[in-house]
Order: C-alpha cells, then sequence, then structure tokens
C-alpha cells in the first residue's frame, strides 16, 4: 500500500493505505460525527484496514486514525459499523504533509 495525499470525499483505500485528507479540517478528534464528515465518502472493501490524517484548522495538530471497513463502501460514507481508533494526536511544526507519511 502506498502513502499520499487525497481530497475529501475521494479516498481510496486500495490506491492509498495511509492517506493525508486535505481540503477538510477537525478542530475535535474524538467527536465521531465532526469526523464523519471530514472525511467525506470513501471506496474501501470489507474487513480492509487503512490509515489516515486530518489536520485541525489552525494546522499545528494532526490525528492519526486507523480504520477497518465492515462491509464494503463505493463512494459511501463511514459509518458506526466501520471500526475507527484514533491513533495518535501530533503536534505540528510547519507545515504537515504528504512528505510526512511513510508506508514501511
Amino acid at each position: 500500500a502506498a502513502a499520499g495525499s487525497v481530497a475529501k470525499g475521494s479516498w481510496n483505500t486500495g490506491s492509498l493505505g495511509f492517506a493525508f485528507i486535505t481540503g477538510t479540517t477537525l478542530n475535535d478528534f474524538t467527536n465521531e460525527a465532526g469526523l464523519y464528515s471530514a472525511i467525506g465518502n470513501f471506496t474501501t472493501t470489507d474487513a480492509h484496514v487503512a490509515f489516515f490524517a486530518i489536520a485541525n484548522t489552525a494546522g499545528d495538530k494532526v490525528g492519526i486514525y486507523l480504520v477497518e471497513a465492515d462491509g464494503n463502501h463505493a463512494g459511501t460514507a463511514l459509518d458506526t459499523n466501520d471500526d475507527i481508533s484514533l491513533v495518535a494526536v501530533l503536534d505540528v511544526t510547519g507545515t504537515f504533509g504528504v512528505a510526512n507519511l511513510g508506508v514501511y
């Protein structure tokens, strides 16, 4: 799997296993409804595991999440059936972007 940036609403976990979601922000990294809205629609297969990152409005923090899909998503939104975990909140100095992502 690759890492990269992708616009809100267009993430395909088959192409990017670790995505920095752009064109959106999230200030409360623990707010589930806000998280669903910030990601928008995405495409994945049942039980696929992937990671994503979303910045806050100020750009000084980034939330890193793990998602395991429950069922196929073909351009549909995350929902309460999907397993989502906040893995970390990073303090950022400078600009966080795709250069900060890596899959090893």
